[in-house]
């Protein structure tokens, strides 16, 4: 099993954090079989289908056979692709995600000074575990807020952060991004790993509102972190004219 940034291995992180979107990896893997399947029945059946084509659509033996081989090259090419897709998206589900997160609690400095800290939109609790770590690690005895719509993630994210042993570090509450229940610089850090990505699909023509309601509390708290598809930097946040604490971190490497 590989490993992810640090000691942690994969089938650890696996384990605790689960994977999002289960019905997605199973479906391009459906996809993936059924064009595999469909690439090998022209590969062994190439005669059979050429002699097939020139009887019914094709005038000329070239013709068919051309036909057949471009047919059977791309369903293995598409084959290909949505293997590729599909182990894409199992890493990004949570290694990718993992990385990131770790890469934004190591820009902020000095964690031993936050006292309040707020993760938009936390999820399964990979960010939000990933401060509370910080926080444990510096002695500090402030506290991490996780805000999520669904009141089944937010009994998870707490789940999950018993199991990681950061307990006493996190709250989890269940609200509306869009109109967050605090108030003026109630946090000194916020963070959020993938919200400003979900925020469309998960509240259509109201994304704008959400997001510049979300950059407003981290202009107001004095501190942003953000990232997003596994790259991390300098978005919103900053054009809000808050100070980003992670900038310009790339996929796969500094």
């Amino acid at each position: 099993m590989g490993k992810t940034s640090g000691t942690r291995d994969w089938g650890q992180i696996y384990a605790i954090y689960g994977i999002e979107q289960k019905h997605t990896l199973f479906f391009l893997l459906l996809n993936a079989i059924a064009f595999s399947v469909l690439s090998t029945v022209f590969f062994i059946y190439f005669h059979p289908i050429c002699v097939f084509l020139e009887s019914f659509l094709f005038s000329s033996a070239a013709a068919a056979r051309f036909s057949a081989g471009f047919f059977g090259a791309v369903t293995a090419l598409s084959a290909v692709c949505l293997f590729f897709a599909a182990g894409n998206f199992f890493y990004s589900a949570v290694p990718l995600r993992y990385e990131m997160a770790q890469r934004m609690v190591g820009s902020v400095v000095d964690w031993s000074s936050v006292k309040t800290a707020l993760d938009l939109g936390c999820g399964r609790g990979i960010l939000l575990n990933a401060v509370a770590t910080q926080l444990k690690k510096t002695g500090s005895s402030g506290r991490v807020v996780g805000l999520d719509r669904s009141m089944t993630t937010t009994l998870s994210t707490l789940r999950t952060a018993h199991i990681e042993g950061v307990q006493e570090y996190v709250t989890c509450r269940e609200g509306d991004v869009r109109r967050l229940p605090f108030g003026d610089n109630y946090f000194d850090v916020v963070v959020s790993a993938v919200f400003l990505h979900t925020a469309g699909k998960e509240y259509g023509q109201k994304t704008v509102e959400a997001a510049a309601e979300r950059d407003e509390s981290a202009r107001r708290s004095g501190e942003g972190a953000e990232t997003r598809r596994g790259r991390s930097g300098v978005g919103p946040c900053a054009r809000a004219g808050v100070r980003a604490a992670v900038t310009g971190a790339e996929d796969g490497g500094d």
